[in-house]
């Protein structure tokens, strides 16, 4: 991270899926931690951007979870191959912590960022979550969480997620929802100096 605060690094990105998640953390190191990134769009995906990067065309790229990378390409971790520049995460991740990689938190100079950073990063913690409409009596929707829990928590269930190398860290859907409810909640001056934030 000392390097990108010193340079302009250039990350791969490509024009779909990652294109969303690729500005806002890539803008939130830029606007609040002052760092320099150049974007390279047009990549297909994170397959062409992970060799983009082994090609040299890249420097780097920016939203490849940690459960990801160690299922992609362990002997970039195994060997050292990979620098991890910041987790963009609300709490850091112990594994991540004990390697050295400081939490995006150090780099924010402005505590007026914070909050807004903390809204844009928040979605993180309910990465594909499932949904009941609005109405659906409390008691369905304990009995859905619930299924879902078990599910989750199930033996033979973790054990084939392992042996498929799927990293499964579920958060309880009381605590998605009180988040949500958070983000709803949000001053609108946070909600705009979010949008700064990640503008292009």
């Amino acid at each position: 991270m000392r390097y990108a605060l010193n340079c302009i690094p250039l990350l791969a990105n490509d024009t779909l899926s990652f294109l969303i998640r690729f500005f806002q953390r890539a803008f939130i190191c830029g606007v609040a931690a002052l760092t320099h990134f150049k974007l390279v769009a047009g990549y297909k995906g994170s397959a062409e951007m992970v060799l983009a990067i082994e090609r040299g065309e890249v420097d780097g790229m920016c939203g490849w979870d940690w459960p990801s990378l160690k299922a992609q390409r362990p002997d970039w971790v195994r060997d050292n191959k990979v620098n991890i520049l910041a987790q963009f995460s609300l709490e850091p991740d112990p594994e991540l912590t004990k390697r050295g990689v400081p939490p995006i938190w150090d780099f924010i100079k402005d505590e007026a960022d914070r909050k807004p950073v903390e809204l844009v990063l928040s979605q993180q913690v309910f990465g594909r979550p499932y949904i009941a409409p609005p109405g659906t009596p409390p008691q369905t929707v304990k009995l859905l969480r619930d299924a879902f829990t078990a599910v989750l928590s199930d033996k033979d269930f973790r054990a084939e997620a392992e042996k498929a190398q799927i990293p499964v860290n579920p958060m309880d859907g009381d605590k998605v929802q009180d988040v949500v409810s958070r983000i709803y909640a949000s001053p609108p001056a946070v909600v705009q100096r979010a949008k700064e934030l990640i503008a292009d």
